[in-house]
């Protein structure tokens, strides 16, 4: 859009965010598609324009509400005519253009509205139909920082969690780990300082081994409960004790078949309500556990017997590179 005839009545900061929002309007209605938090920011800073430049064109500096010089001044006519806008108002462009053409001494005005400021209006209405809201199907994602872009350019892949972490100093930068299944994060991913999955495996390879032993440990322990030979173990919050940023501390009880009954009694677990269910909802968290951490060395697995090197560090660049594969004559 051509904004030659708004930029000389404008400020210059605001004809360079109205030039902004006015492109990224267009580059959605051109797709089909505008980001709602982009036609809310241009409808701001058109409507606020639209108001700056008529105000300068009419040469009111300011305006006090008077109608003082109505007949010697061309804001004076469009007081008159009810042709004054304000941004709040300026969705109502084609109405103040309307009068202004039906007054007959304000045509200078109203080809400027009509040259000037009307395409706006227009541009605001045609993507009004296209908007997406965030989390909507079709909604197009953020336009990228230069920092993020920069940023994504220095991410590697980890070992471990297989994300992409900023590894700009050789190795992958500390980060926690959701891990699949269960929802909590480690503070550390076992990855984090240690070299990407382009160029190693070993860290993925140590990782498989600690969560094939865990398997194997809590294989046993759910076996033991199963047999009732190891105890249940249930905690709580004391009621009698002082919280603790916000919480009580918790008391931990082992309970087996033999002493459920004492323990409920004395520990006042009156949510318990037989032995047997306690036991069959400690297995079947148990069974969930195992499950969740076999998928994932499953997973990881699949990962390692793949892997292949693909980057190597460039000393002088103090970057990673692609290993460019070398055809045999």
């Amino acid at each position: 859009m051509d904004l030659s005839a708004i930029k000389p009545h404008i400020h210059a900061r605001r004809a360079d965010a109205l030039e902004a929002a006015v492109c990224a309007i267009e580059a959605g209605v051109a797709e089909g598609v505008v980001r709602n938090r982009d036609l809310v920011q241009a409808k701001e800073i058109i409507n606020w324009s639209i108001e700056e430049a008529t105000k300068a064109f009419l040469k009111e500096d300011v305006d006090d509400g008077s109608d003082a010089g109505a007949d010697r001044s061309m804001w004076g006519r469009a007081y008159d005519a009810n042709a004054l806008i304000a941004s709040f108002d300026a969705h109502n462009l084609p109405a103040f253009l309307r009068r202004a053409r039906q007054h007959g001494g304000l045509t200078e005005y109203a080809d400027f509205m009509e040259s000037a400021l009307l395409p706006l209006h227009a541009l605001l209405k045609a993507a009004k139909p296209l908007v997406k809201k965030k989390g909507e199907a079709g909604h197009p994602p953020e336009p990228k920082t230069p920092e993020q872009i920069a940023r994504e350019a220095a991410a590697m892949t980890c070992q471990c969690c297989g994300r992409q972490i900023l590894a700009n100093t050789g190795v992958i930068a500390l980060h926690g780990y959701r891990r699949p299944g269960d929802g909590w994060q480690t503070a550390s991913c076992d990855g984090a300082k240690f070299l990407p999955f382009e160029v190693s495996r070993d860290r993925l390879g140590y990782s498989i081994r600690w969560l094939q032993d865990w398997e194997a440990r809590a294989v046993g322990s759910r076996n033991a409960v199963e047999a009732e030979t190891k105890p249940i173990l249930v905690r709580y919050n004391d009621p009698k004790a002082d919280r603790w940023y916000g919480d009580r501390p918790k008391i931990s009880v082992d309970i087996t078949r033999a002493n459920f009954d004492a323990m409920k009694a004395e520990h006042g677990l009156d949510g318990l309500c037989d032995f047997d269910r306690l036991k069959a909802d400690d297995l079947e968290r148990r069974d969930r556990e195992i499950h969740d951490v076999r998928a994932e060395i499953k997973a990881q697995q699949a990962r390692y017997d793949v892997w292949e090197q693909t980057h190597r560090w460039d000393a002088e660049a103090k970057e990673w590179a692609p290993i460019i594969a070398t055809v045999a004559a």
